[in-house]
């Protein structure tokens, strides 16, 4: 007999970035972390997560019971988060066929800045 091979494509990240843009009082230039989700960095710190990927039509960003979905932005699939907290996360990748195909576990470790009245005043509206 004939058999009918049907073939798959898994929705996988070939390029994994995140840019970390440290907050002014730090004095910190800002650094790039490539294959990697984990890092420790300072309260306050900008996060972008830039992705690159094979047949995925979406990256979705999960941290507890939430889940936020990468923006698609060219070639890319891109994600911004501002960490006042220690973070664990996990990021999968989905297709038609094949969903949240690569769930990988990271941890964003926040230290505490040393100057926290800094930011009340201004964060208070912004809920």
């Amino acid at each position: 007999g004939t058999y009918t091979l049907e073939v798959v494509k898994v929705p996988e990240m070939t390029d994994f970035k995140m840019h970390l843009d440290f907050p002014d009082y730090t004095g910190l230039e800002d650094e790039m972390v490539e294959g990697s989700g984990n890092a420790t960095v300072p309260e306050g710190t900008s996060i972008n997560w830039k992705l690159k990927t094979l047949a995925t039509e979406e990256v979705s960003f999960k941290t507890g019971d939430t889940v936020n979905q990468f923006k698609k932005e060219r070639n890319n699939f891109v994600l911004h988060r501002n960490v006042r907290s220690s973070l664990l996360y996990g990021i999968s990748t989905s297709n038609k066929e094949v969903k949240n195909y690569e769930n990988i576990d990271y941890k964003i470790e926040v230290v505490k800045d040393q100057y926290p009245e800094l930011e009340l005043d201004k964060k208070i509206d912004s809920v």
